[in-house]
């Protein structure tokens, strides 16, 4: 992009460090990206457990601030709550000209009412749904009866942005619907840095997973939480284990939901072939992708789906519902199979014809029955799509624009 003014961006996101959701890693990703440019980043974050004070990590300060940890998420989502005076005197001392916020939460609030006094351009970034949020509560509790108020409330959080991202048209559609102005919102894909996951060779990953070298391996990557639909690929594998003996199932990841899981495989006799990774860095993740099969996604909440084009990314076809922002970025038959949720749930008119574990059960049987050569083909695509359209340097390039836009440089 030739000559670039170096900018100062303060980037409020309470859980960094802490946790592997896809809008930290994603976050993490685009500072390292913004870094590498030149410009200088600092985060605005929660004290935790692991993350007491303030400190320098890979040349990027981290200010963490009081804070109390949310229920069920093993004390690695924390939520902080500084004042407007201490960030405006972060944001002075620091020089910053853009400050940017991932979600609308109390420390979010703070950071844009002291930008706006000193000034200094803001950026809200949209990165959940009620979804991700209230799935988690009581069945006498529905769900459904948040997604108002919660819209709502984002809305109003990040009115007060100079402007928004979406990481997809299905995130900008539910900002507008929401109640912010279509003319606040740029869409920038999360992206992925494809000249690290790539398909490589994934060495000696299975031995070291406990599966067989000629296993059928589905993998599943993200949060265990009641949004992800896990149970749903623990129950299609017990659809599929007496005809396919050889078919592992391979779920990396943690979160409350564990021993529940575990549970649940147990049960239906197939915790012989249900393996449990825990979380993996990101390092572990590319030869994990490689080494697998068919990347399987029955989420039932995805503003975009970092993960399905991390999996794309190292050519692994993806099995996923049709929920979300999923249809945005698997093509149909091409790179993979898109399921419909439930015969009450039908988003489109997929090659899949049944729905639910069902579907996922006969996307998986048909990605099996492929000839090498048309398999070969599939992952092939996966790789092509997101190099042509997810590469994380366009979407970096992206950010430096629209912040330098903002900030009058």
């Amino acid at each position: 992009m030739g000559h670039q003014k170096k900018l100062t961006i303060a980037i409020a996101c309470d859980p960094i460090d802490d946790d592997t959701a896809g809008v930290i890693v994603s976050t993490l990703r685009f500072a390292r990206g913004l870094r590498a440019r030149g410009h200088r980043v600092i985060f605005l974050a929660a004290r935790s457990r692991s993350h007491h004070e303030t400190s320098d990590e890979n040349g990027i300060k981290i200010y963490r601030f009081p804070s109390v940890p949310l229920p069920k998420s093993d004390g690695r989502w924390n939520i902080s709550f500084p004042s407007t005076g201490r960030i405006k005197s972060i944001l002075r001392t620091e020089q910053v000209d853009v400050v940017h916020i991932t979600l609308p939460l109390p420390s979010a609030i703070s950071a844009l009412r002291a930008a706006r006094a000193l000034g200094i351009a803001t950026v809200a970034h949209s990165h959940s749904q009620p979804e991700n949020v209230f799935l988690h509560l009581p069945w006498f509790l529905p769900p459904h009866i948040f997604d108002r108020p919660y819209y709502a409330y984002m809305a109003w959080v990040y009115n007060h942005a100079h402007r928004v991202i979406a990481v997809s048209p299905l995130g900008k559609d539910l900002l507008i619907r929401a109640g912010v102005p279509e003319t606040k919102i740029e869409v920038i894909s999360n992206g992925v840095d494809i000249s690290r996951f790539r398909v490589i060779d994934p060495g000696d990953f299975r031995e070291r997973m406990g599966i067989p070298s000629d296993a059928v391996v589905m993998l599943f990557v993200g949060r265990l939480q009641p949004e992800k639909s896990i149970e749903t690929l623990i129950r299609a594998t017990a659809l599929l284990a007496p005809r396919f003996p050889k078919l592992f199932v391979l779920i990396i990841g943690g979160g409350n939901l564990k021993d529940e899981l575990e549970a649940l495989s147990r049960n239906l006799k197939v915790d012989t072939r249900v393996i449990f990774a825990g979380r993996l860095s990101e390092s572990q993740l590319v030869p994990a992708y490689n080494a697998s099969d068919i990347f399987v996604l029955p989420s039932l909440a995805e503003l975009e789906g970092m993960v399905v084009l991390e999996a794309m990314a190292c050519g692994t076809p993806v099995v996923a519902y049709a929920r979300g922002a999923v249809p945005e970025i698997v093509k149909d038959g091409i790179t993979g199979f898109l399921v419909n949720p439930s015969n009450d749930d039908i988003r489109g008119d997929w090659t899949i014809t049944q729905t639910g574990q069902k579907g996922i059960t006969e996307a998986v049987k048909r990605i099996y029955a492929m000839e090498e050569e048309d398999y070969e083909t599939m992952r092939g695509n996966c790789r092509k799509l997101v190099e042509k359209k997810f590469d994380i340097n366009t979407m970096v390039d992206d950010y430096y624009r629209l912040f330098l836009d903002i900030s009058g440089h």
